[in-house]
């Protein structure tokens, strides 16, 4: 009893403090996009319109995000109906499922593997402070509200679901429903659902196998029919690129096996540039001057990356050796997916964070103690803690300092100005018709800002084309840009801007220099000065609006 008040005590003050964290920030939500359309399907659920696309003029049916998340957002509409001003509460379930996600991995560590309170609850700091942690608690993203339901699935599956038949059938159950709730918020949730139905036949728990696939599949069915039909009703509409691309998760997903391996190839050296660059909080100046200048610098940082993996990975198989568990055909499922999915696969790390951390100390521990004894190996895994606190302060009281003119964000270390974008939203209300549609890098963004509605500036409908060229290299983590995707862009848009544009009726485009597409359908806008009209600029210029009439 004192346990559950102590541990219930710790996520409420745990969660206090992102939402803090959260509330003290100033607001970034549509930036990423995703997290502006999660807002707009919630606020379409909340009012009672359907899960639509509502930022979109058509307002098609919401065919590729799950419908989980943008339901527990939405309740926050249906309590302060007002955008922003509701934004603490929007910002509730992420902050919640951060939390419950460091708590429950506490609890996990010590059921699976009887790790002591000590060591369980130093990496649970560590977890706590780790600055994806505090980062994602600003935004309205999926991952730490996924983060919180996956590792309470994983400790009803692998810790309580033992004892009597009945509590082992119950906590499948539960298991069960928690996994299909990780899915129903985030697609990749499948290879959690997957590995709760397959972890009892490990044990030749074939009773269980089946009661956890009946639950999973009777939780799941109905989405998967409402998502059929829903695609079959968005086919009457009159679809462009602008809008079908948003529709569907089909252009990243591999279409043939060379594209499986070509993905797959450079995916792992950008999972090791995620894992030690978003994970272990080594300064983004640093990675990214390492890799801009190579040498010695570089060198290291592969080093030090290639360390980090390594100990990941012995810590992992350290753990599956002690006991295997449902965690281990999570992350192998989970991994799989992340490798062939044709997109930088670091934010599928963000959910993984206390684990990650775990394994890396426990490799740290293993790897050491078979050359220097087991108290090296403790005392090399209390430095490298020691160092990750230090590195997780430094970084998170960066992350702290963010003001609306300089939003630090761990993928953009010179931060982002959101003076700018908010001069756009005030011109975008003053000077534009309600009807109008507008062309942006920040649609839901927008559409909650100044109720314009429109689509992507333009769809990155081929990744393999514009993210993976052959060029790229493992010496940079295959993380810059080639000539020749470049060269594929401008091809792509040069020859399709005005015909995609038409066709979606696009009557102002907003141009920003922090996007890919800018340079290239700005150098249209100059061979087409009839059909483009410069109407704003931002103060410090690093967005334009532009009038478009085809």
């Amino acid at each position: 009893m004192k346990s559950a008040l102590i541990a219930l005590m710790v996520l409420v003050g745990l969660t206090a403090a992102y939402l803090a964290v959260g509330w003290s920030s100033p607001s970034s939500v549509g930036y990423w996009r995703d997290d502006g359309t999660y807002v707009s399907d919630a606020r379409a659920l909340a009012e009672a319109r359907g899960y639509r696309r509502v930022e979109m003029p058509e307002a098609p049916l919401e065919t590729q995000y799950p419908i989980g998340y943008p339901a527990a957002l939405s309740l926050a509409f249906r309590l302060a109906p007002s955008f922003p001003e509701n934004l603490p509460l929007l910002l509730l379930p992420g902050a919640l499922g951060a939390a419950c996600a460091v708590l429950l991995a506490c609890f996990y560590w010590q059921a699976m593997w009887q790790t002591p309170i000590r060591e369980a609850v130093l990496v649970g700091g560590l977890a706590a402070i780790s600055p994806v942690f505090v980062a994602f608690v600003r935004y309205t993203m999926s991952d730490l509200f996924y983060a919180g339901i996956a590792t309470a699935a994983l400790v009803c599956a692998d810790c309580l679901a033992r004892g009597s038949l009945r509590r082992e059938r119950s906590f499948v159950v539960l298991a069960a429903l928690l996994a299909a709730g990780a899915f129903l918020s985030r697609s990749i949730g499948i290879s959690l659902a997957a590995a709760v139905v397959l972890a009892p036949l490990l044990r030749r728990r074939f009773d269980l196998a089946a009661l956890a696939l009946g639950v999973t599949l009777a939780c799941l069915a109905p989405w998967w029919a409402w998502r059929a039909g829903a695609a079959a009703s968005n086919a009457s509409l009159e679809m462009h690129r602008l809008l079908a691309v948003d529709l569907s998760y089909a252009p990243w997903l591999p279409h043939n096996v060379e594209q499986v391996v070509h993905v797959v190839h450079q995916n792992l050296g950008r999972l090791i540039l995620g894992l030690g660059y978003f994970q272990l909080g080594i300064p983004g100046e640093f990675v990214g001057r390492a890799i801009a200048a190579g040498g010695a610098r570089l060198v290291c940082v592969h080093l030090l990356f290639a360390l980090a993996v390594a100990a990941v990975v012995t810590g992992f198989v350290a753990s599956a050796r002690r006991r295997l568990g449902t965690l281990h055909l999570y992350a192998l499922g989970y991994v799989a997916i992340a490798l062939v999915y044709a997109a930088t696969p670091h934010r599928f790390l963000v959910p993984w964070a206390p684990f990650l951390l775990f394994f890396l100390l426990w490799g740290t521990r293993s790897i050491v103690g078979c050359v220097g004894g087991e108290r090296a190996g403790s005392v090399a895994a209390a430095v490298v803690a020691s160092v990750l606190g230090l590195a997780f302060v430094l970084d998170d009281a960066k992350l702290l300092q963010s003001t609306e003119s300089h939003y630090v964000m761990r993928e953009r270390p010179a931060g982002v100005d959101f003076t700018e974008l908010r001069s756009v939203e005030r011109w975008l209300r003053d000077f534009t018709d309600e009807n109008d549609r507008i062309a942006s890098p920040w649609p839901g963004g927008l559409f909650l800002a100044t109720g314009r509605r429109g689509y992507g500036a333009w769809p990155d409908e081929n990744p393999y084309e514009l993210s993976y060229g052959s060029e790229r290299s493992f010496a940079d983590f295959y993380s810059r840009p080639t000539p020749s995707e470049s060269a594929f862009r401008d091809r792509d848009i040069r020859e399709n801007l005005l015909t995609v544009y038409r066709a979606a009726g696009i009557n102002y485009y907003v141009a920003y220099a922090g996007s890919a597409d800018t340079i290239h359908i700005e150098r249209m806008i100059r061979e087409h000065p009839d059909a483009f009209t410069l109407r704003f600029t931002s103060p410090k210029k690093t967005i334009r609006v532009y009038r478009v009439q085809l």
